[in-house]
């Protein structure tokens, strides 16, 4: 009965990443110039779920990372947000380089929703790797 010590701190984290996740999904589909939600509900568009899917991934690994090596919430909840920041400047830097994203996925474009997507994963595994370089600082 020990691991329900636990308990509490798994229902305060848990409680938490489910909240931030649904904040950057907030921000995230406001702050992108095309409504994926209302694409992929209306239009059943594939490119729009396949972009989007890979943002949330994007976001949910360093999350993931933070759960597991934060140092306390305030940790949890700063890196959370430099991994929102950095999702949606990966979102803008595929769009500089691949211009016309907008239209692309509307028009339902799979190859740039999986570039978009394998970008934001990118992203995230990028940062999950600098939380735990700078929260463990090797030693030389």
């Amino acid at each position: 009965m020990d691991y329900l010590n636990n308990l509490p701190n798994f229902l305060l984290y848990y409680g938490n990443a489910i909240l931030i996740f649904f904040i950057f999904i907030g921000i995230y589909t406001l702050i992108t110039p095309y409504r994926e939600l209302v694409e992929i509900r209306n239009n059943r568009n594939a490119a729009a779920a396949v972009a989007l899917s890979g943002s949330m991934i994007g976001f949910s690994l360093p999350v993931v990372s933070l759960i597991a090596h934060s140092a306390n919430l305030i940790d949890f909840f700063a890196w959370s947000t430099v991994s929102s920041v950095v999702q949606i400047v990966t979102f803008f830097l595929v769009a500089i380089v691949f211009r016309g994203i907008q239209e692309r996925i509307k028009d339902c474009d799979i190859s740039i929703a999986v570039i978009l997507a394998s970008s934001s994963i990118f992203a995230g595994i990028f940062v999950c790797g600098l939380h735990d370089l700078l929260s463990f600082p090797l030693k030389p």
